[in-house]
């Protein structure tokens, strides 16, 4: 395959339009989806589990039930959340 283009480059500034304006960018972050395998956590102690919610990189996203001793994700607070890639 081939392609034959002619191609015209012009300078603007951003006071002519705003495709010229460099500060015309997009950002977006992906909400994350946490999904907590209670199955796997039962096998834990009360110790194993503490250390995994203190584990977090970001706090207070995940906390641990006194009452029935498992790991809840706080819902109010997933927009603070970094990835910690694990």
């Amino acid at each position: 395959q081939a392609i034959r283009l002619h191609c015209f480059v012009r300078k603007g500034i951003g006071k002519l339009h705003a495709q010229y304006n460099p500060c015309a960018t997009a950002v977006f972050r992906i909400p994350p989806l946490i999904h907590i395998n209670n199955n796997l956590l039962s096998k834990l102690t009360l110790a194993q589990k503490r250390d995994l919610v203190a584990s977090c990189p970001t706090k207070d996203i995940f906390s641990l039930n006194p009452d029935s001793n498992e790991i809840e994700v706080e819902a109010n607070e997933l927009h603070r959340y970094t990835y910690d890639d694990e």
